[in-house]
């Protein structure tokens, strides 16, 4: 049962008064690791219950937007509760993620010392990501990316290559060299908009660098985009969990869309525009696909932007299938 499900079920728990409903999650674990909500407000928390001697180097407790962590003497002051918790609503879907990645963490440790370490490592991560976020959301280049990313990762590679395999090669929010990254293969993705003349726009002389790569194929995907007719981006994001919900990648999926820049409090911005996809091609890249490399600059000279017409690109062009038996490694 999902972190969301168990949350649900005690907010709706309880009636109006005061006080904590809790639920152990990770009953395998010798931790103490609860989800609760605190009444009668339903505010989502996580909480460690751990010796008071192991939570005595928790100084200056990392926290993050729209969530606090809080440290609460327990049992006469042997035991001491460490929380997170959700303080601005806003961030839920931030909080899901975060709670999911520090459990994880936490619930393998052998004792509360190493619980401790754990939960704390894990929300310094956290703190460092959350940091990045832009105040203002996405520019509107980074919102059409991110949706093509998700196209392709729910109508191409879940479905054909498996929710968790697709999900840990989704690079692309890690700034990895290419978008998604398979043991036999990666995929760079681009976007474009509008009926003009039409070029895939590279960012670095790496995203079209096959070097240590079985196969490298570019995916372009063509977009009309519109006020209001289409496909929002904060539908995609609503589909691709839907899509994953109840998978060990529903968690997983979560971290990559913040680490991404997408953040649940800037969702009324990305409803004013909407996509419909045009076109979708795959195409090979080999030895004699028109790019550049590092090999191809002299000492000295990098991160070189660069682009490719899609009219140059079509002669490398190959069938969706043949892109997928050669990421699966099945044969064509």
């Amino acid at each position: 049962m999902s972190y969301e499900t168990l949350w649900a079920e005690l907010e709706t728990a309880g009636g109006d008064g005061a006080g904590h409903l809790v639920r152990r999650i990770h009953p395998e674990s010798v931790t103490n690791l609860f989800l609760a909500v605190a009444k009668p407000d339903n505010r989502r928390k996580l909480q460690l219950n751990v010796d008071a001697a192991a939570a005595d180097a928790l100084h200056d407790v990392p926290t993050g937007r729209g969530i606090e962590t809080r440290l609460h003497d327990i049992q006469d002051g042997a035991r001491t509760q460490v929380e997170l918790v959700l303080m601005d609503p806003s961030s839920a879907d931030i909080f899901g993620a975060l709670v999911e990645d520090v459990a994880g963490a936490v619930a393998p440790c052998e004792d509360d010392r190493a619980a401790v370490s754990a939960w704390v490592a894990r929300l310094r991560r956290w703190q460092r990501l959350l940091a990045t976020l832009s105040p203002d959301g996405l520019s509107a280049e980074r919102q059409r990316g991110l949706y093509a990313e998700l196209w392709l990762l729910r109508h191409r590679f879940v479905a054909q290559l498996g929710a968790e395999a697709t999900v840990n090669a989704w690079t692309g929010p890690d700034a990895a060299s290419h978008d998604f990254e398979f043991s036999r293969g990666a995929v760079e993705v681009k976007s474009t908009a509008g009926k003009r003349h039409q070029v895939l726009r590279m960012a670095s002389e790496r995203q079209l660098d096959d070097t240590g790569v079985d196969a490298l194929f570019l995916f372009h995907l063509s977009l009309d985009v519109r006020q209001g007719e289409g496909e929002t981006l904060v539908q995609a994001v609503g589909a691709a969990r839907s899509q994953l919900e109840g998978t060990p990648a529903a968690a997983t999926l979560e971290g990559r869309l913040l680490a991404a820049g997408y953040s649940g409090a800037h969702e009324p911005r990305y409803r004013r525009t909407a996509y419909t996809p045009r076109e979708q091609s795959f195409f090979h890249v080999t030895d004699d696909f028109p790019r550049l490399t590092e090999a191809d600059l002299p000492p000295g000279v990098g991160d070189v932007r660069y682009s490719v017409a899609v009219s140059e690109a079509a002669h490398w062009t190959v069938p969706a299938e043949t892109v997928m038996a050669t990421l699966s490694g099945r044969s064509v």
